[in-house]
């Protein structure tokens, strides 16, 4: 049986709460909102995102991960990143952006153990800047996005 590597699991689990406390989040951050302002998403990002669980297990290790994505005025998205400062990734897929300033991406990403979904959301806050903080009962997760170009 192989063995896959904590991360994986943490990733899915913790993209699942990062995405719906952005749109959770949506009412609350609606007068700060990059998209009410008419910010626009395309271009090259530089992210960074953590996610650790709360309970310390350690077979669920804390995962941070570092990337750049073009977000693409077509609306899909290409990404390069590494996770844990050793594995290298590459993800693609498809992004909206809400009227509340949600930014969700919804893809695949291939790595050392194969393709699986990518999810990736994001609060636009300013016109170079998106960022979340979100936990929920298992796990803390922050991304900040800076635009490069």
């Amino acid at each position: 049986m192989a063995k896959i590597p904590a991360g994986s699991f943490l990733l899915a689990s913790a993209a699942g709460l990062v995405l719906g406390l952005v749109m959770g989040a949506s009412a609350v951050l609606a007068q700060s909102n990059g998209a009410q302002q008419g910010y626009g998403v395309a271009g090259l990002w530089q992210c960074e995102s953590g996610i650790r669980p709360i309970n310390n297990n350690p077979n669920l290790p804390a995962v941070y991960i570092q990337f750049r994505m073009m977000v693409n005025p077509d609306g899909t998205v290409q990404a390069q990143g590494i996770m844990n400062e050793q594995s290298q990734f590459a993800a693609q897929g498809n992004w909206q952006l809400s009227q509340d300033g949600s930014f969700v991406i919804q893809g695949q990403m291939q790595d050392v153990l194969g393709v699986s979904p990518w999810l990736f959301g994001s609060m636009v806050t300013s016109p170079n800047t998106m960022s979340t903080q979100a936990m929920d009962q298992a796990n803390i997760v922050a991304n900040q996005c800076q635009r490069i170009q």
